[in-house]
C-alpha cells in the first residue's frame, strides 16, 4: 500500500458501520455536526466523497477517519477511501 503524509486534521468523521448502511458523525470547524446516514453501495459511498470534498477547505489528508471493526462490511468504504 501507498504510504501518503497526513496532513493538517481539521476533520474527524466516526463511522459506524452496518451491512446495509453506514452511519457517519463529522465535527470540523468551530463545532459544527453533520450525523447522516448513508446505503452501502459504491455509489453512494461516492457521493459521500464528494459530499466530503465539497466542505470548505476540506482534504482527505486533513480528515480522520475512525469506524468500528466489524468484519467484512467496511470493506468497500475502506476501499474506496484508500483510493481517493
Amino acid at each position: 500500500m501507498e504510504e501518503r503524509k497526513l496532513g493538517t486534521i481539521r476533520y474527524v468523521v466516526g463511522i459506524d458501520i452496518a451491512k446495509a448502511t453506514f452511519n457517519y458523525c463529522i465535527r470540523y470547524g468551530e463545532g459544527q455536526v453533520i450525523n447522516e446516514k448513508v446505503a452501502n453501495h459504491l455509489e453512494l459511498i461516492n457521493e459521500f466523497i464528494l459530499m466530503l470534498k465539497d466542505l470548505t477547505g476540506c482534504k482527505i489528508n486533513y480528515i480522520v477517519f475512525g469506524m468500528e471493526a466489524t468484519g467484512i462490511y467496511g470493506n468497500l468504504l475502506i476501499e474506496i477511501l484508500c483510493k481517493v
